[in-house]
């Protein structure tokens, strides 16, 4: 079961905490868009930039949303793809 979700009792992170969380998780998704877009979107560069925009904003607004969860569940989906991420 995934542990991605909104957490009531969890307090609201300072400015300074959202903008590192969203910045950490916007260079995970850098990474994730180039690699998926290089592979799928060669073709057309517009679309290429599409999919990296998107997959930055996204993997950003995740991180900066579920804090610590959102970088376990990458851990654990690193480990599967991986075995043998700690």
């Amino acid at each position: 079961m995934s542990r991605l979700y909104p957490d009531p009792v969890r307090p609201k992170p300072t400015p300074m905490e959202a903008s590192s969380r969203f910045w950490c998780g916007a260079a995970l998704g850098l990474f994730l868009g180039l690699v998926v877009g290089l592979q799928l979107f060669l073709s057309s560069i517009a679309l290429l930039i599409l999919v990296v925009t998107f997959v930055v904003v996204v993997c950003g607004a995740m991180a900066v949303h579920y804090g610590d969860g959102f970088w376990d569940e990458v851990g654990r989906i690193l480990s599967k793809v991986f075995l043998r991420w700690p």
